[in-house]
């Protein structure tokens, strides 16, 4: 990045949407038979996306970790859909089976997020309402499939 000093490099966590969509991080988690218990930063995309932008026209540059403040594990994502759905729902992976291995998880700083902006939500408020949504949308119909 030293040689790019007017770029701004957003690194976004897993991207939840209020949609019943395959990219949709809460949309998923409701399709698995096994989830992992290992805290991972999200992004709720109608939150930090306003924001990127307002970043982009202020040319804040340099890196900027584009998440909500405060990891959030799947298991917590299965409980809330649970409480404002089905009971009916996969169970929590322990953290040594190999469920966990498929994918990258990792937990970012928001701290310079919420310091240039206080007013964000934190992760979990955002998938509640991400599950309320999604709960409304799954009644009856499949989740979109992307190619």
């Amino acid at each position: 990045m030293r040689y790019y000093s007017t770029t701004l490099n957003a690194r976004m966590g897993l991207p939840v949407n209020y949609e019943l969509d395959c990219r949709n991080l809460v949309a998923r988690v409701i399709g698995f038979s096994r989830v992992p218990d290992i805290p991972d930063s999200i992004t709720v995309l109608p939150d930090c996306l306003p924001i990127l932008l307002d970043l982009m026209i202020k040319c804040h540059r340099g890196t900027i970790n584009l998440v909500n403040p405060g990891p959030v594990r799947c298991s917590q994502i299965i409980e809330l859909y649970r409480k404002v759905v089905s009971n009916h729902l996969c169970e929590t992976s322990k953290p040594e089976s190999g469920v966990m291995c498929s994918c990258a998880h990792c937990v970012l700083d928001a701290s310079e997020l919420q310091r240039l902006h206080p007013s964000l939500r934190t992760a979990i408020e955002g998938i509640k309402q991400s599950v309320v949504e999604v709960a409304a949308a799954h009644e009856g119909k499949h989740i979109v499939q992307h190619v």
